[in-house]
């Protein structure tokens, strides 16, 4: 079970230990184990390499991704015609966006890093924003740059925001680094994996350094965030 907003959730799970029931709603997978509904009956499609391409909800949203050679994400796309486009020029961390432009009005979204890859600077037209965040690189503060504490953002362990006093902020850098789409909640991470924070688990099996993973049964299991240790990632 799941304890959210101080309501008891009760999960139920399948032999293959993937997740089928949360409260009411049901959880549904394809043959090769991705996510294709969640609870909240929103729909996810996948590519042949088990990319997310799609996720739509009728009568709520459409949104479609497209992902460049490295598995990166490039382009989001909704069902309005609002385009995100996501760019990456540091070589040295190729995962790392530097820029999110939005041809409809213009916006470019500039982003600088530190030396341990956390988002510490964003800066859109002439406002100026700078960035705290945990040991993850998860933002949790933004101050403008007058110094004052603009957007105050706090989370569960596994990275669902629980309080956002700013939530109309743009600010997509979220959980460990990742992209959140606010649309659907969910977190684009590098290599193309989508993580799910509310319940802590990957849409899809995590089958990379299998091998190297056996011997610790802690972390066997292919849907579960960093061996279910959403704290001391790294």
């Amino acid at each position: 079970s799941l304890t959210y907003r101080g309501n008891t959730i009760p999960m139920e799970y399948n032999v293959m230990d993937r997740i089928v029931k949360f409260g009411e709603g049901l959880y549904r997978y394809d043959n090769r184990g991705l996510v294709v509904q969640n609870a909240r009956e929103e729909k996810f499609h996948y590519n042949a390499k088990g990319l997310l391409t799609r996720a739509t909800k009728r009568g709520r949203f459409d949104v479609r991704y497209y992902y460049d050679h490295l598995d990166r994400l490039a382009t989001r796309k909704d069902n309005y015609g609002n385009v995100t486009q996501f760019f990456y020029t540091n070589h040295q961390r190729p995962n790392e966006v530097s820029q999110i432009y939005s041809p409809r009005d213009s916006k470019l979204m500039t982003l600088v890093y530190d030396d341990r890859g956390h988002l510490i600077f964003a800066q859109v037209y002439r406002h100026k924003y700078y960035i705290a965040t945990d040991q993850c690189g998860t933002p949790i503060m933004v101050f403008n740059q007058y110094g004052e504490g603009i957007r105050e953002i706090m989370r569960s362990p596994y990275g669902h925001i629980v309080y956002d006093s700013n939530p109309y902020l743009y600010l997509p850098v979220d959980f460990c680094g990742g992209l959140l789409d606010q649309v659907t909640s969910l977190v684009h991470m590098s290599g193309g994996k989508v993580y799910d924070p509310l319940i802590g688990q990957w849409m899809s099996p995590m089958w990379n350094d299998i091998l190297n993973r056996v011997t610790n049964p802690r972390l066997l299991h292919l849907y579960r965030f960093n061996g279910n240790d959403p704290i001391n990632v790294g």
